[in-house]
């Protein structure tokens, strides 16, 4: 699998941090600056960041947002099929 994986993933790789993705994105950005193009750039962290939220409410909250429908839908396409679980009074 490593030779299929993007040279540009930072995640869960050794010696890949999240100040490469900064040092790397922030070159990105000076490059196309400097030659007069725009950047957009959206950053999204799933690790456990749905643990303790109702997907549905979720989804809900987002629309309410007026979020454009594509992210929407994507977001719903991510979360089907996911579970869901609490453990209460369990150490890690």
């Amino acid at each position: 699998m490593g030779d299929r994986l993007n040279d540009r993933r930072y995640g869960a790789l050794r010696q890949r941090s999240t100040t490469h993705a900064l040092v790397d994105t922030l070159h990105h950005w000076h490059v196309a600056v400097d030659k007069g193009e725009s950047v957009h750039t959206v950053f999204v962290d799933f690790a456990k960041a749905f643990d303790h939220v109702d997907h549905n409410v979720l989804v809900a909250k987002r629309a309410a947002l007026s979020l454009p429908d594509v992210i929407v839908r994507w977001m719903t396409a991510f979360l089907q099929e996911r579970r869901q679980r609490v453990k209460i009074g369990v150490s890690e």
